[in-house]
């Protein structure tokens, strides 16, 4: 399996993640996965998830910012309606409590639950 063009490629441990989460994947990105890597990103899963989960979020906040920067709509918005963002500084510059408070605000706008 090839990860090229994808935004989740980017994610830190994006391929422990892959190789912990599918068992009967041989390659991955033209590379063989070897059973020592395999054991390895099995055995660490579970803060892996907690990692690409939280990456998932900021990306997903990023474009939500990106698209209300652009007016809010984008073609595939044809009828829905998206609220203005409340914070005017990159997540990244945010306080933790500011951080949290937008991930959730954006994520629940979306409809998405928080994590």
């Amino acid at each position: 399996m090839y990860m090229t063009g994808n935004p989740c490629a980017k994610y830190d441990n994006y391929r422990e993640f892959v190789i912990a989460t599918l068992p009967q994947l041989q390659r991955l990105d033209g590379i063989d996965i070897t059973n020592t890597e395999r054991l390895e990103a099995m055995q660490s899963l579970k803060s892996i998830r907690e990692s690409i989960v939280s990456q998932q979020n900021d990306y997903f906040i990023q474009q939500q910012k990106t698209k209300e920067g652009s007016g809010g709509r984008w073609y595939t918005d044809i009828g829905a309606e998206t609220e203005s963002s409340t914070s005017t500084k990159p997540i990244s510059e945010l306080t933790p409590e500011e951080a949290k408070t937008e991930k959730r605000r954006v994520l629940e706008n979306a409809g998405r639950k928080y994590t």
